[in-house]
C-alpha cells in the first residue's frame, strides 16, 4: 500500500463516535471501577487484567453489552455515574476509587435497555 492509499483508507474510516462496540464496567478488588468501550472485549479485559496483576489486584466483577452507538453510551454512563457518585475520586476519566460496581452496572444496563427499545441514550 502506498502512502497516498494509506491516507485515503484512513480518511474513509468512520469516526469513533459512530462505531458500534462493547461498553463495559469492571471492578478490581471491590475498590476500583473502570468504565470503558472497545470493539474487542476479550482483548481489552485481558489488557486490564494484566495491568491489574502487576499491581497485585484482580478483577472481581464484570458487566458488558454491545451497543450500536458505544461512544454515546459510554459518555452518558460516565456522566450519569459521576452525578450519582460524586464522592468517588476519578482517576483519569474512566477509573473511580472507591467505585460502586453495582451502581455503574445498573446504570449501564438501563442504557442498554433504552437503546434496545429505541429511546435516546441518556438517563435522567
Amino acid at each position: 500500500m502506498t502512502q497516498i492509499e494509506g491516507r485515503l483508507r484512513y480518511k474513509s474510516r468512520k469516526p469513533k463516535k459512530d462505531l458500534p462496540g462493547f461498553v463495559y464496567v469492571v471492578a478490581y478488588d471491590s475498590v476500583v471501577v473502570k468504565v470503558g468501550r472497545t470493539d474487542n472485549i476479550t482483548r481489552r479485559l485481558h489488557q486490564h487484567d494484566t495491568n491489574a496483576e502487576i499491581h497485585g489486584a484482580e478483577r472481581v466483577a464484570t458487566w458488558f453489552r454491545w451497543f450500536e452507538d458505544s461512544y454515546t453510551a459510554e459518555k452518558s454512563l460516565l456522566r450519569t455515574y459521576r452525578r450519582y457518585r460524586p464522592e468517588d475520586t476519578a482517576v483519569g476519566k474512566e477509573w473511580f476509587i472507591p467505585g460502586d460496581f453495582g451502581r455503574a452496572a445498573n446504570l449501564a444496563n438501563k442504557l442498554y435497555l433504552r437503546e434496545a427499545s429505541g429511546c435516546p441514550l441518556s438517563l435522567p
